[in-house]
């Protein structure tokens, strides 16, 4: 449950904030354990609403991008030399996300409690990877702390552009196809009913295209609700398909075999798994630590059940090149140089060196998609006239033959 407290601290200052406890007297014994004198403790469910601060979850949602400027102010805090704590707390009062606010004000309860920042981010698992946090856990073993973050920051920054590429290129597409499939509909509902009634009229013999067009039509205009519910329906249901393991092995594979994409995605993956496997190595988790986190953040159901299993393997005394040159999925360069780096103990940066060859190939892909995807394009644009044509037009001209 949590509490919204108002409280002066040991320099008699007024603060405020959020705090997660079992009940109100277990809120009031934290914070008077943090030498708080509490002047007020109201849990959420019983602040008025007129006083709440508006907090849509669908607006206040924590990006990546509002990850990416937490981790950057930080590691930028702690690097000056800024306690923890009072890092924490003063990204709290200034963070202007509100979920995210009271994460960062929990996290600095916490970390002055005696918790370590590690223990305090797994309790949010939708909000730090288990990638993040290994590393913030490495990094407090070792008393590398302020670098880890500094590095932290760098990556969430080149992983947010390279997702954010991925996404643009994906945008233009996506909006081209919705705009021909608005045109499309607005056809049916607006256009195609004159040009039935017209046909009617004249009892022209009317061809497969054309019944089709106008029984497509008709069901539009008198049953719209219907064909809105059952869009939604498809949606909603491949929503879950996605979901389940089947579906998501699936969806993989089809993923990665798409024309033009599915190279953007290989490339992509590719160079998830080198970056973040190079990362991890290099913050000082083990080989088996580092797959296991790897298999949960890559994103595709192919390349995680692959690293799953090499994980299996190398537990088994094999190494990982040697699995991975069995998948198709791993290119031969990859493997190469992995082989060399185990057998040279430079893994990670033979590692570093695939990631930034394929976050290249990604980003050159991405710069030439418009020239890649017109051909796809124009075959669709084309397959739409011609039905358009032998549907409509093919009936007109033999209505014309019989004046």
């Amino acid at each position: 449950m949590k509490f919204r407290y108002k409280a002066q601290n040991s320099e008699k200052r007024i603060q405020t904030g959020v705090i997660e406890a079992e009940s109100k007297e277990e809120a009031i014994e934290t914070l008077q354990a943090h030498d708080l004198i509490v002047f007020s403790l109201v849990a959420e469910r019983d602040i008025p609403v007129f006083r709440k601060q508006v907090n849509i979850a669908f607006l206040n949602r924590i990006k990546q991008k509002d990850l990416v400027v937490f981790s950057r102010e930080l590691a930028t805090l702690v690097e000056g030399k800024v306690a923890l704590v009072e890092a924490l707390k003063s990204l709290a009062r200034q963070t202007s996300n509100v979920n995210l606010r009271d994460v960062i004000a929990v996290l600095a309860q916490e970390v002055e409690g005696g918790s370590s920042l590690s223990k305090a981010m797994g309790k949010h698992p939708k909000i730090f990877s288990d990638f993040y946090m290994n590393l913030i856990k490495s990094a407090e073993v070792s008393g590398t702390l302020e670098k880890t973050l500094v590095y932290l920051a760098d990556y969430e920054e080149k992983r947010h552009d390279t997702i954010s590429k991925v996404k643009g290129a994906m945008m233009y597409p996506i909006l081209l196809l919705v705009f021909m499939g608005a045109i499309g509909i607005f056809a049916m509902v607006k256009i195609v009913p004159q040009i039935t009634a017209m046909l009617t009229e004249a009892k022209v013999a009317l061809p497969m295209t054309t019944r089709l067009l106008i029984g497509l039509s008709s069901f539009l205009q008198r049953f719209w609700y219907i064909a809105i519910l059952l869009g939604a329906g498809l949606v909603f249901a491949f929503w879950r398909w996605i979901h389940t393991p089947k579906g998501s092995r699936i969806w993989g594979k089809i993923v990665l075999k798409m024309p033009i994409f599915g190279r953007i995605f290989k490339n992509f993956y590719l160079n998830r798994v080198a970056d973040n496997l190079m990362t991890l190595l290099r913050g000082g988790i083990s080989v088996l630590k580092a797959l296991d986190v790897v298999s949960g953040v890559i994103g595709n159901s192919v390349y995680k059940d692959i690293i799953v299993e090499t994980k299996e393997e190398v537990r088994g005394g094999k190494s990982m090149s040697s699995v991975w040159e069995t998948y198709r999925e791993f290119p031969a360069m990859f493997t190469e140089m992995v082989k060399v780096g185990e057998k040279s103990g430079n893994v990670d940066n033979m590692l570093e060196k695939l990631a930034v060859f394929y976050k290249k190939e990604v980003d050159v892909v991405i710069d030439n998609l418009s020239k890649l995807i017109e051909p796809i394009l124009i075959v669709i644009l084309a397959l739409g006239v011609a039905f358009l044509v032998s549907a409509i037009i093919i009936p007109i001209y033999r209505m014309s033959e019989m004046f």
